[in-house]
């Protein structure tokens, strides 16, 4: 296919990813994985292989088998095979690997920023401090340190780049650690595990993430000239006679702006997932895939087993833009091309409806800035906004249903076409809800398409909910019911049952697009609760609540979701949903059936240490103060360290003509950073060992005990 788009690439793959899931489902499952011992080079650790098998090794414990594939465009697969899993085994709430994986990923950002920040320093030197980095992550994985340790270890690592003159280490490791994820094999990644129909027979589910890999050719020339560009340069770039602001960019902080400069040229390839975190460091969408649901056909001996799709969404970490850096126009503007961007993954002629599950009524942090950004950006593109919020915030605020009554009004448009207007009235006008559900009732007896009235009753569901208020009390959180029902309506429409009528009556069909800020934790809920209850229609489980919940507990035990908080675009070892995603959780079914889901795990998605500055304690108490005061207006992590270099660099020029003769380059993968050969390694500091050693002692005591 010459010159294919993004949304024919996407098709491509997701064809290959269901052929080669459907060759490996009719072949026996021979082995039982176990984990692997690692081994930690001193000499030239390689971090992305480490934290891969502490993945599979996590993975392993739980009896998931990896198998690895490539499709035609270079792009990775991973089917991770669950049917062994044990539903009732205790899940892993504090995987040793998470830990391991945290820090491993911290130790290879302080690498990185010893190799940005001290350049022009001795080599040798260098080497020394990677050196002592390297000392302390074999200590934790030689002693198995996790959870209690984490902090601690953190805090060495800052200390060896504040010893190093690095200021501002902590923070710096903290977005860093982020940008590692682009230094890492990313997949394609799908879940198999084993469930039972209402007859107790047992059917293969398979939940299937497609990576959304590529970038406009706005973005991607943006990029190009970065990676063309000299280190440390500003960048004018002009395309179509325009120029292009590059503010996002040319006004980062000195060590952001290193770190964008270095892996540039990778993001243009398209080959990477862009890291969640990074909303205000990175243009593009983050930790997007399309996510599908397929369930197989009766295991029957001797019998071919066969797949069908039942669920299908997009879904990604928001498309709005947060670095302080640029103007809140600027910042729009970017908003606008990253939905611009997930537009391009839909098929010529339809729009997306963004499902935002933040909540605009909340005060602090960026769910404002999300509900705007993105509303604005889909006005401009034609697209439309649906907000759904799943926190707590919920309760005081009405949902923007905008996007989702435009859908169910084409539902009632194919609902008069069949002559059903009891239900086009109710989509319609939201009016004589029981005249609605006793159509469809009375249709079922004889309908020759069942599963049209199923959808229609989707469809029903969805329009009870946006007219029934949730305001103070919403135990079941009817917003996640919601979106479960839309996306199942949307699939009806784009690929199910009711595709054909919406042609028939020239509908523009819209696909719905789930985000939220990070796109795994409520988007992470709401993909759960989705497969779960496609699942339970697939293998009609209607009323029958215990096998129902049988079954999410092997949907969780097989750790699909927990896997991706991590994995591409997630925060690396931060496996699981986030305890603070709590409130968004319902109680029937999931209040006491989910554990796992959530892990603590989730919560170490942010860098934490200790600061050893001493302070006198009124200094103490004033700050936290302040910090009180203040933290709801602080919407950028980064926000003290990303005002610009005081010097003013020089500029490098590029136009869309030049660059695009770079558009099909192959960017230089480069693996982690290979040290100078030196015959022995360069000694650490007298402090460092000092440091070493003490931590030797503790973890010695604790083995003891």
């Amino acid at each position: 296919m010459k010159n294919p788009s993004n949304y024919e690439r996407l098709q491509q793959n997701q064809e290959e990813i269901e052929q080669k899931i459907a060759a490996y489902i009719n072949t026996p499952l021979k082995d039982i994985p176990k984990p692997k011992e690692v081994e930690f080079d001193l000499q030239s650790p390689n971090y992305s292989e480490l934290i891969e098998q502490l993945e599979e090794n996590r993975d392993a414990g739980e009896g998931i088998k990896w198998i690895r594939a490539t499709l035609e465009d270079g792009s990775k697969v991973l089917i991770r095979d669950a049917r062994n899993v044990n539903p009732n085994a205790p899940p892993p709430l504090d995987s040793p690997e998470s830990y391991k994986i945290q820090f491993l990923n911290a130790a290879r950002a302080a690498e990185e920023l010893l190799d940005l920040e001290l350049g022009n320093t001795n080599s040798h030197e260098i080497q020394g401090l990677k050196n002592t980095v390297r000392l302390t992550v074999m200590n934790f994985l030689e002693n198995n340190l996790g959870k209690d340790d984490i902090k601690k270890e953190n805090t060495t690592l800052v200390e060896i780049l504040k010893a190093a003159g690095i200021e501002n280490a902590g923070k710096k490791i903290s977005v860093a650690k982020d940008f590692g994820n682009l230094s890492d094999q990313h997949y394609h990644v799908t879940t198999i595990t084993k469930q039972k129909d209402s007859q107790g027979k047992d059917s293969l589910v398979v939940e299937s993430d497609a990576m959304l890999l590529w970038l406009t050719d706005n973005q991607k020339l943006q990029y190009l000239a970065i990676k063309h560009a000299k280190r440390g340069e500003n960048i004018e770039l002009t395309i179509k006679g325009e120029q292009v602001n590059m503010g996002w960019y040319n006004n980062l902080a000195p060590h952001l702006k290193d770190l964008v400069h270095k892996h540039a040229g990778k993001i243009a390839e398209g080959k990477f997932v862009l890291p969640t975190q990074l909303r205000g460091e990175l243009i593009g969408i983050r930790n997007a895939h399309s996510k599908t649901t397929y369930v197989s056909s009766p295991l029957i001996d001797s019998k071919p087993i066969t797949l069908e799709m039942k669920a299908r969404t997009l879904h990604a970490g928001t498309a709005s833009f947060h670095g302080k850096q640029i103007s809140k126009e600027e910042r729009q503007e970017i908003a606008t091309e990253n939905l611009r961007q997930l537009q391009s993954f839909v098929l010529q002629g339809r729009t997306t409806t963004i499902n935002v599950l933040n909540s605009p009524a909340n005060p602090t942090g960026i769910d404002s800035a999300i509900h705007e950004q993105v509303g604005k950006g889909q006005e401009k593109l034609g697209g439309r906004r649906a907000t759904t919020p799943f926190n707590i915030w919920r309760l005081v605020s009405r949902n923007d249903n905008t996007g989702f009554e435009k859908i169910l009004s084409d539902v009632g448009i194919i609902s008069n076409s069949i002559g059903l207007f009891d239900i086009r009235d109710f989509l319609t006008t939201g009016k004589n809800e029981q005249a609605a559900r006793e159509q469809l009732v009375s249709q079922k007896i004889e309908s020759p398409r069942p599963e049209v009235l199923e959808a229609l009753e989707h469809a029903i569901n969805a329009k009870h909910i946006m007219t029934t208020s949730h305001l103070f009390r919403d135990p079941n959180n009817s917003n996640l019911e919601l979106s479960t029902e839309m996306n199942a309506v949307a699939f009806s429409l784009l690929h199910g049952t009711l595709n054909k009528d919406a042609k028939l009556n020239n509908i523009t069909l819209s696909e719905v697009v789930v985000q939220c800020a990070s796109g795994k934790d409520r988007t992470g809920l709401e993909l759960t609760d989705q497969s779960f209850k496609a699942t339970n229609e697939s293998l009609q489980l209607k009323g029958k609540q215990g096998q129902q919940i049988e079954n999410l507990k092997t949907q969780v035990k097989g750790g699909h979701t927990q896997f991706m908080a991590s994995a591409n675009g997630g925060t690396r070892g931060a496996h699981g949903i986030k305890k603070d995603t709590l409130a968004a959780f319902p109680q029937d079914p999931y209040k006491d059936n989910i554990e796992g889901l959530q892990q603590n795990t989730a919560s170490h998605n942010k860098f934490k240490y200790e600061d050893r500055e001493k302070q006198p304690l009124i200094t103490k108490i004033i700050n936290k103060i302040l910090d009180t005061i203040t933290k709801p207006f602080k919407t950028n992590k980064d926000e003290e360290i990303t005002s610009p270099a005081t010097e003013k660099p020089s500029i490098a020029k590029f136009i869309d003509v030049d660059l695009n003769n770079f558009k099909n380059e192959k960017a230089e993968i480069k693996g982690d950073i290979i040290p100078q050969a030196d015959d022995k390694l360069s000694k650490p500091t007298k402090w460092v060992k000092e440091v070493i050693e003490k931590r030797h002692q503790e973890s010695t005591v604790q083995a003891e005990r």
